[in-house]
């Protein structure tokens, strides 16, 4: 994967920060609880494709009615001489759709290839009880900036049988919309432990895939417009919260029964549809049919995406959006790549690939292998060893122990074995010390280590950069932990700044000497200057993790001396 595509996304990170954050509380002032209790356990949710729509036999007649009030709708609101014939007409998009069990009833839901002229998004839900259609209804929302549902802009209209003597004919029944009655609830819920919510992902301490987060619709009969209603989702066994978004009092026809008006998944991006506006094919993303599939099958990486998308001025609902090359990569590459990985998150995908250098030293900061290799390390008694001690982590997160060099008139260093699996790598630069020997005027000799990165050491970082053919440098690390502090280098080059052979005895010699000549530099500007001037080397990033969890990124200014910069919190 290409590292300048993903340097078009570290913005995401506002988008990231608190995903999904509106759904994970439950407002208790002033409610009414409701009975329904939705856990993994009683709901269960599928997003289903073309084969499963032909498959149900039973959906598609009222599909077909649906597309029929549809279209009649469109073209009674705009006139038979007004309308826009370069507009799509509304249909139902049946490729993908979704199901939620609950209880004894199923919930259908298709999403209407149109977004109306004041800015709701529709969705179609059939509600079957026992396996017998007992609702139709229609959804509508807005959207928030950054493509998440407003969810305080449900509305529900629910579809009767006319009684005209037209079987195949739909009219809207009386619903007020005032603000009262009718509680729209966002659910959530909890994979394996309190707080990890996981949207249709693998929860891989339960072994299961979990259920979508849903929205559902509660009526309450005695509830006065402009009170407050119930919530749904209370905490429990698998649920997460509720969010009461508000709504109005609807007509008798919607009354409380042993489940929901509707249930659905809230859509967390609008699906991917080819726009074909009278004479004209519109693919922003230029995706074929199997990657549109795939992308409305996937709701996180799909809002996601978009997020993207309209960060970098593009907005794939329409046509005259500018797509640059470099954007239509990332996005197919993307979609490969979770093809290749259906378990991968957006989050590890982020983390794995998107993320700056700050981001990840303080995600694995917080790790807890890496924080006890760390804690054994850092420590008086190992410190004033004669020699380094550490360990190699591989890329699939194991740790295991260096190996040990004895100490010697130039060196205390250990052996890093770097092969292809090689993730980072932690060790010691220790205390000064005694070496048992004595100088000409009988006095002992006392080693002063350089608690700092030695040539050596970007060598070894170098090395593992050498190894990654695919051009990924974002994990590989090296960490140095002395009693000057501890440190993290990262390569953030590119195949070009790679250079190697630093670690030799030569190269260990003129670091010695260059601290001799500036003795009174400190240890940073010590190796920062080095690497520039002396190694000649670029792309390398020094990264202080202090003690209360800050890191720091370390540079050179124009005068040569390091200045600091703490990374966003």
């Amino acid at each position: 994967m290409k590292k300048n595509y993903y340097l078009m996304l570290f913005a995401l990170a506002f988008f990231l920060l608190g995903c999904r954050e509106e759904l994970d509380y439950v407002n208790n002032e002033g409610s009414s609880r409701s009975s329904y209790q939705f856990t993994k356990d009683n709901v269960k949710t599928q997003i289903l494709h073309k084969s499963d729509y032909e498959s149900r036999s039973f959906l598609k007649p009222n599909i077909e009615l649906f597309n029929t009030f549809l279209q009649q709708n469109e073209d009674s609101a705009s006139g038979s001489l007004s309308k826009d014939l370069s507009a799509d007409t509304p249909e139902i998009y049946t490729d993908v759709f979704e199901e939620v069990n609950y209880l004894n009833a199923k919930y259908y839901s298709f999403y209407v290839t149109e977004i109306s002229s004041d800015g709701f998004e529709k969705k179609i839900i059939l509600k079957y009880i026992d396996n017998k259609l007992s609702g139709k209804y229609i959804l509508k929302y807005k959207r928030l900036n950054d493509f998440k549902i407003d969810p305080n802009s449900f509305q529900l209209e629910k579809l009767i049988q006319s009684s005209n003597d037209n079987e195949n004919s739909l009219i809207t029944s009386q619903i007020s919309l005032s603000v009262g009655c009718t509680n729209y609830t966002i659910t959530t819920f909890n994979c394996g432990h309190e707080g990890n919510h996981s949207n249709g992902e693998y929860c891989s301490v339960d072994g299961i895939y979990m259920p979508y987060d849903v929205v559902s619709s509660v009526y309450t009969a005695n509830c006065q417009p402009g009170t407050a209603g119930g919530t749904v989702g209370l905490p429990g066994d698998g649920s997460g919260g509720g969010i009461p978004t508000g709504g109005g009092p609807l007509d008798g026809g919607l009354g409380n029964d042993q489940t929901p008006e509707i249930i659905t998944l809230p859509t967390t991006a609008p699906l991917y549809i080819i726009q074909r506006p009278k004479g004209i094919i519109c693919n922003t993303l230029n995706l074929n049919n199997e990657e549109i599939t795939q992308i409305n099958s996937n709701y996180n990486v799909r809002l996601r995406i978009y997020q993207y998308l309209a960060l970098s001025g593009i907005n794939p609902q329409l046509c005259d959006g500018i797509l640059t090359p470099e954007a239509e990569d990332f996005v197919k590459t993307a979609l490969q790549y979770f093809k290749n990985h259906p378990n991968t998150t957006w989050e590890d995908y982020y983390n794995e690939f998107l993320a700056t250098p700050c981001e990840k030293l303080k995600t694995q900061s917080t790790n807890v292998d890496y924080k006890a290799k760390i804690e054994a390390l850092d420590k008086s008694s190992i410190l004033s060893l004669k020699k380094e001690t550490g360990f190699s982590e591989s890329k699939s997160g194991v740790f295991a122990e260096l190996l040990q060099a004895v100490s010697t008139a130039n060196s205390d260093a250990m052996t890093v074995t770097v092969t292809p699996s090689l993730k980072g790598y932690i060790h010691t630069h220790v205390n000064d010390y005694l070496t048992g020997n004595v100088n000409e005027n009988n006095e002992e000799e006392v080693k002063m280590p350089i608690r700092m990165f030695s040539p050596a050491d970007v060598n070894t970082l170098m090395t593992m950069a050498q190894m990654a053919t695919n051009g990924d440098y974002s994990q590989l690390y090296g960490t140095m932990v002395s009693s000057y502090g501890n440190y993290t280098i990262m390569f953030t080059g590119t195949a070009s700044d790679i250079k190697t052979g630093f670690d030799t005895e030569q190269w260990t010699k003129n670091y010695v000497n260059y601290r001799i000549l500036h003795k009174f530099w400190s240890f940073e500007k010590l190796f920062l200057n080095f690497l520039k001037e002396e190694m000649n080397v670029h792309g390398v990033e020094l990264y202080k993790i202090k003690s209360n969890g800050t890191v720091q990124k370390k540079t050179l200014n124009s005068n040569n001396n390091v200045q600091s910069s703490d990374c966003p919190q």
